[in-house]
């Protein structure tokens, strides 16, 4: 009987244990799918986040692409206005070059025929070539004149042409 009844109570302690070890199995067990799944939901969470991030890099992207493409459009037009500006300027003081030139080539051979003219007489000579000396300073300083004005109008052409670009570098690089 006693026997029996250690028996009994070994098994009953064992299968106690046995309970107890199962319980904890199963909390174990439970603890692990839990964590499994909070690591799940937090993989997802993660996936989502860096695909939304991932969209808005590709948004902005295209958003500077965009604005980049319009400031070099805007570049390159104010490059063409200034250089159409520079060659109707340069046309300009070259129509103006060849009328000095042609004036000149007039006054000259209007003093030639002035001073043909006056060969018979002395006086006439020395008043012609008088006029001719006072012509010939007026067209030098008429000549340097607009050799400065050209240089000048040449210089301001540059330095606008100078200061748009650094402008638009500016505004391209912003």
């Amino acid at each position: 009987m006693q026997l029996q009844h250690n028996k009994a109570h070994y098994e009953l302690q064992i299968q106690l244990i046995q309970d107890g070890y199962e319980e904890r199995m199963q909390v174990m067990k439970e603890d692990r799918e839990n964590s499994l799944k909070q690591f799940k939901e937090e993989k997802e969470s993660l996936k989502n986040h860096i695909e939304l991030v991932e969209k808005e890099k590709q948004e902005l992207s295209n958003i500077y692409k965009r604005k980049l493409d319009e400031s070099q459009r805007e570049y390159d037009t104010e490059i063409e206005r200034l250089r159409q500006i520079q060659r109707e300027s340069i046309e300009k003081l070259k129509d103006e070059h060849e009328e000095v030139i042609r004036r000149i080539k007039k006054f000259k051979e209007t003093e030639l025929d002035a001073a043909m003219t006056a060969t018979s007489h002395t006086k006439k000579i020395e008043n012609v070539i008088n006029l001719i000396e006072d012509n010939t300073k007026n067209l030098d300083s008429l000549n340097q004149k607009i050799q400065m004005g050209h240089m000048i109008n040449l210089n301001d052409f540059e330095t606008q042409l100078k200061t748009k670009q650094e402008n638009l570098r500016r505004k391209k690089i912003y």
